[in-house]
């Protein structure tokens, strides 16, 4: 355990992780939750600290978030995933195209995967895609969130809660100053001037995104998300979200959904273009399931795809979309984490990334091995009790399901249709010290945050097919 704050400790073990997060554990969200929502007034499923509140947003957005419903809204996301393909070496921005080998193109990964997942989410949640790919005139948009999500981990950093559980005026004070809202208080300048303005931007396009959908009328049958959340209740209560829950959880699931989406299928992507023999084994293993990349959507036959799902798995193990443990604070009458005794108001968590690195949970834990998925037996239950990219219990993110989908269907497609491999000299291995492995560079804010790396890309149709694809070299 390490001690990384004033009244904080953070864990390193599966059973603190287990104790930590159990069901009906002795410990409650942290104030600087907060800081998750753009209402100071109001919470959405994330930023609620109240359980029975959470439990309630979490039993409605369950419903948008169904295996059924997504099914249901599958084909707007395929339109989506294959613009993703088709930009890959499409004409728009296509100024990296490798000297001397017209047939490849390069491109910055970390770009085109945020215009996907961003594309995907502004048109299940306000029924109309952002076209980054085509039109550059709104790529602000992903850029303003950066300075969001770092902003949010700031202030929720800032709401903390001394020893005694009790929050004193000069805290309050700490608090106000730090208002999470988009649109009001104006003291978030002193910390964020140089984005106030992008910030303020984001909110602004969000309201109208929201009106002019709105607009529609919520009985207008589109297979989106405002739709399905504007019919949804509570299934124990018959509860509806407010107009604000709604307009907040929508926010919430553009912002959260689009931004953890790209860091995973860029993590992948990074993971298999420096592992030729994991690239090669995915790629192959696509290609003979499917005769036509159109055929690549959920069910049985991408199911199959088991080395596809394991590199998925493996590359969030090794770069999660979210590297830090949600923080809990203890309740009155304390609690027991690994043999330790911890009071109230003591903030305990169990951060993914150490979870996912550590020895005791994964064998040879910083090399990306796809196979350990494919196992069987003590190593694999292993690995699966410390497995937790979308964290686990009450609290886990209700939205797997649609990530899970995304990255599958748009992965399997990419391999379908390219040849990939890093550029020569690829700055990202240049910059690893003399002997050791490339690292996927990450920064842990609300959620993860990468940049890069640079991959080219080549058709497939270009060679034939079930071409030389050992021209997908790595570093």
């Amino acid at each position: 355990m390490v001690r990384d704050g004033p009244n904080s400790i953070t864990f390193n073990s599966v059973s603190a992780n287990q104790t930590i997060h159990a069901v009906r554990a002795n410990t409650i969200k942290t104030p600087g939750y907060n800081a998750f929502s753009a209402s100071r007034s109001m919470p959405n499923t994330i930023s609620a600290l109240d359980k029975g509140t959470h439990a309630f947003k979490r039993r409605v957005q369950g419903q948008v978030l169904s295996e059924p419903a997504l099914k249901a809204v599958e084909d707007r996301m395929l339109k989506q995933v294959e613009d993703f393909v088709n930009y890959i070496d499409g004409p728009e921005d296509r100024t990296d195209s490798v000297p001397g080998h017209s047939d490849w193109v390069q491109r910055n990964v970390s770009d085109v995967c945020k215009y996907l997942t961003y594309n995907v989410l502004t048109d299940l949640c306000y029924g109309e895609s952002l076209d980054l790919f085509r039109s550059p005139t709104m790529r602000w948009l992903p850029k303003a969130v950066i300075p969001y999500s770092r902003m949010i981990v700031m202030v929720s950093s800032l709401i903390w809660t001394p020893a005694n559980g009790k929050t004193n005026w000069l805290i309050q004070v700490v608090q106000d100053l730090a208002a999470p809202s988009l649109y009001l208080k104006r003291w978030n300048r002193l910390l964020f001037t140089p984005h106030l303005k992008e910030i303020y931007r984001l909110g602004e396009w969000v309201k109208k995104a929201h009106a002019a959908r709105l607009s529609l009328g919520k009985d207008s049958k589109e297979n989106d998300f405002f739709y399905s959340l504007s019919k949804a209740v509570d299934p124990n209560t018959g509860e509806e979200l407010s107009e604000k829950e709604f307009w907040l959880e929508l926010l919430m699931l553009l912002v959260a959904g689009s931004d953890t989406t790209s860091v995973a299928l860029n993590a992948v992507i990074y993971h298999l273009a420096h592992d030729r023999d994991s690239l090669l084994t995915a790629t192959k293993e696509v290609r003979s399931r499917f005769k036509t990349g159109d055929e690549i959507r959920t069910g049985p036959i991408l199911s199959d795809c088991r080395f596809l799902l394991s590199c998925v798995e493996e590359s969030m193990r090794l770069s999660p979309p979210v590297v830090h443990g949600p923080p809990r604070r203890v309740q009155a009458g304390g609690i027991v984490v690994d043999g330790e005794y911890f009071a109230e108001g003591t903030v305990v968590s169990t951060p993914t990334y150490t979870l996912h690195r550590s020895g005791k949970n994964f064998d040879a834990p910083d090399i990306f091995k796809p196979e350990r998925w494919m196992t069987e037996g003590e190593e694999l239950k292993r690995a699966r009790q410390a497995y937790q990219p979308f964290h686990v219990g009450a609290y886990s993110c209700v939205g797997w399901r649609l990530a899970m989908m995304e990255l599958q269907v748009s992965l399997a497609r990419l391999l379908f249709t390219y040849d990939l491999r890093l550029p020569p000299n690829a700055s990202c291995c240049n910059k690893a010290p003399r002997g050791e492995r490339c690292q996927l560079e990450m920064k842990g804010w609300m959620t993860s945050h990468v940049v890069g790396p640079q991959v080219q890309f080549r058709r497939r149709s270009v060679h034939g097919d079930n071409e030389d694809m050992n021209a997908q070299s790595t570093q």
